[in-house]
């Protein structure tokens, strides 16, 4: 096989590898907003709007990763703006929790940004199982299967809709 064919092949099973973690992550991604029922996300969502709406970047709480409210606080301010959010009171754009787990967001386009944004970390994380498995010399249809593992892996997938720092911190390990 040439050189040109074998980067053809691989950059072919990459792609067909990336696109599969896009459709298998996407699907239902905006499942029950505005109500959210995942324990972890009212307590990210809480603490990155109060850090834009107090005008604080430093979260007032740190048992979760902090870079996760930095990534989703970046991409909420201008959708903030965009939106009109800028002018309703902070009280307005806080999720109300009857109990842990249990929630509704009076923002859900913006839990929805979140949930694309970890969505894109698990994809990343994906390629970058596959480039790992190239620098350790294995072959494209090997490392295409390793990229389809992580792609494909149940937890990894259920994890990549959330609002939760879990798989942006898996993308940085």
């Amino acid at each position: 096989m040439s050189d040109a064919s074998t980067r053809l092949g691989a950059a072919l099973a990459l792609a067909a590898v990336l696109l599969a973690a896009v459709v298998v992550r996407a699907w239902g991604i905006s499942a029950g907003l505005p109500y959210i029922r995942h324990p972890d996300e009212p307590v990210s969502i809480t603490t990155m709007r109060e850090m834009i709406t107090r005008g604080v970047p430093i979260p007032d709480r740190f048992d979760y990763s902090s870079l996760s409210y930095y990534v989703n606080a970046a991409a909420y301010v201008p959708y903030l703006w965009l939106t009109g959010g800028v002018h309703r009171p902070s009280s307005e754009l806080l999720p109300s929790v009857a109990a842990m787990g249990v929630a509704r967001d009076p923002d859900p386009g913006a839990t929805l940004l979140s949930r694309i944004i970890t969505l894109l970390f698990g994809v990343a994380t994906v390629g970058l199982a596959y480039a790992l498995a190239r620098r350790l010399g294995l072959g494209v249809l090997a490392s295409a299967g390793a990229a389809a593992a992580v792609a494909l892996n149940p937890d990894h997938v259920v994890h990549s809709r959330f609002v939760a720092p879990d798989v942006i911190a898996t993308f940085f390990v």
